[in-house]
């Protein structure tokens, strides 16, 4: 079977953003692909992402390497998916493979990874207990700070063919 991916939607942030959100996302495709490349911001924070506006309950495990010290995480019962740390000097690119999101029977399970240029590599699985297909995606700053100007996001769509 050949895949391809359509690009169902993208934007480029022209100024500060508190958020950025996908919806009206269609059940056609088997899975969706969300690419961000992330501006740094003054803060610390961590990106954080919800589907359909739920507080979850989302669950990670991540590994992140780089540097002298690897590790690794987990989290249970989570508020929203907690993608990464967007504090660098440049560009933190994410990218979450989301598997059968559109099926009603399933929990939803994604693979993630992200990577900015200083420091840090970092995979991870994540799942979202909830048998609701995924038709819309929020992305925010746990923070609070604003999205910097210039990200940008894309949603795609994978068809089997």
């Amino acid at each position: 079977m050949t895949a391809t991916y359509d690009c169902i939607a993208a934007t480029t942030l022209g100024s500060d953003s508190a958020s950025v959100t996908f919806s009206s996302i269609s059940g056609a495709f088997t899975d969706l692909i969300l690419v961000m490349n992330i501006l740094p911001l003054s803060t610390n924070d961590n990106l954080g992402i919800k589907f359909n506006s739920t507080n979850g309950p989302y669950g990670l495990i991540q590994v992140t390497g780089g540097g002298a010290s690897p590790a690794s995480n987990r989290g249970s019962n989570l508020s929203s998916i907690t993608a990464g740390a967007i504090y660098d000097s440049a560009v933190t690119t994410h990218v979450f493979h989301i598997m059968n999101y559109s099926n009603t029977t399933t929990n939803k399970t994604m693979l993630y990874r992200y990577g900015n240029s200083s420091y840090t590599i970092v995979a991870g699985v994540i799942i979202w207990r909830d048998n609701s297909a995924i038709t819309s995606i929020s992305i925010a700053v746990n923070g609070g700070s604003n999205l910097s100007a210039n990200s940008t996001f894309s949603l795609y769509g994978i068809k089997a063919e």
